[in-house]
């Protein structure tokens, strides 16, 4: 339930592999005593043992909001002034939980879990819930919203109207902060962006973005949406991003149907798909941090969505930059790419892209 509030608000080689370049600073990180609480290290082929360059690669993370204060990651985090135009930044769950989720599946290093590249620096830029002027009283509770509100609200057709205009209002702001976060994100030094959002809409400001970010050399990396539709969303849509989808523990491609209390129909999640997809990633229950300010128990296993596979991705990228910070954009798609498990159809298919990510495989194709 958690996870489905955010999605609905939110848009929600068993090896040591070393590698040619060698840095004053390296540490060997052990994965391999992390693989049975999180199995999909196993499932995406991370190795069991990595020495890694601690050269400082800057990974933004573009959300609501995160827990800065969380220990999976506090360490890592680099300070920043970004702030959302018309925007509030509540602490509760609907704002922290997923930002929070993301940082950790990249760079967490705990004694709970460990990200996909826990050498990098995080820099976090939160765009903030939007805060329309004259739907004030909307912006501080619709993201609280469960699903049945949401059926109550299409009962009432002047509350509804009202509310089909703040959501109009809510996204120009979302669309112009996302873009504006980018930007920053690029002038502050990111070489890797992660972006687990979705609209179904295209504007100037991001396709500006992220060709901005594109043409400076930062990779850039999004889901392709929850809906289980055909048809990804932007920004993954654009062909400057690594569009990822979202497959089960077993790489199957993830879909489910929920009946809620008060709701008459099945709630549909899945994983977008179509034209413009890369590659896919695990998403369902994988062990992720949690706010500290809204639980004892911070670290977490519920939910799916394509949100927590895309920051797999962003994490294979920054290690393959880590390793080798002259590749360009394209150079690090195409490893990611020819490094993948193929799945169903051979080649490339509608569901799950060129495959499952697999991260001992694309490390060592860049020793060839």
């Amino acid at each position: 339930m958690r996870l489905l509030r955010i999605v609905i608000i939110s848009m929600l080689l068993l090896a040591c592999v070393t590698l040619h370049h060698t840095w004053s600073g390296e540490r060997l990180y052990n994965y391999g005593k992390y693989f049975a609480n999180q199995p999909y290290l196993q499932q995406i082929g991370m190795p069991s043992q990595l020495k890694l360059p601690e050269t400082g690669l800057i990974v933004a993370v573009i959300d609501i909001g995160m827990d800065l204060s969380h220990p999976a990651y506090k360490n890592k985090l680099i300070e920043n002034d970004f702030r959302g135009e018309s925007a509030i930044y509540p602490e509760d769950e609907a704002c922290l939980a997923h930002g929070t989720a993301v940082a950790s599946l990249i760079a967490a290093e705990s004694r709970e879990m460990i990200g996909i590249a826990p050498n990098v620096k995080l820099l976090p830029v939160c765009i903030g819930v939007p805060n329309p002027k004259g739907y004030e009283d909307i912006a501080t509770t619709y993201y609280k919203m469960e699903p049945k509100d949401f059926i109550k609200l299409a009962r009432n057709p002047d509350k509804l109207k009202r509310f089909k205009e703040f959501a109009e209002a809510r996204k120009k702001i979302i669309l112009k902060n996302c873009a504006n976060a980018i930007r920053y994100a690029v002038d502050h030094g990111a070489k890797v962006i992660n972006m687990s959002f979705t609209t179904l809409q295209d504007t100037q400001y991001i396709t500006d973005a992220v060709r901005y970010a594109a043409s400076r050399g930062v990779v850039l990396v999004a889901g392709t949406g929850n809906s289980g539709n055909e048809g990804i969303g932007y920004p993954a849509k654009f062909k400057e991003v690594i569009a990822v989808g979202g497959v089960d523990e077993n790489d199957v491609w993830w879909y489910e149907e929920k009946q809620l209390e008060g709701i008459p129909i099945p709630i549909r999640q899945g994983s977008n798909y179509g034209e413009g997809i890369d590659v896919v990633a695990p998403c369902c229950d994988l062990l992720h941090a949690f706010p500290t300010q809204l639980s004892d128990t911070i670290y977490q296993t519920t939910g799916c969505g394509t949100s927590l596979a895309t920051p797999l991705v962003t994490g294979l990228a920054a290690l393959i930059l880590s390793l080798n910070p002259t590749l360009s954009v394209e150079e690090v798609k195409q490893l990611i790419i020819t490094g993948c498990d193929d799945l169903d159809d051979t080649g490339w298919d509608k569901k799950y892209g060129y495959g499952r990510i697999n991260v001992g495989k694309t490390l060592t194709l860049m020793k060839k």
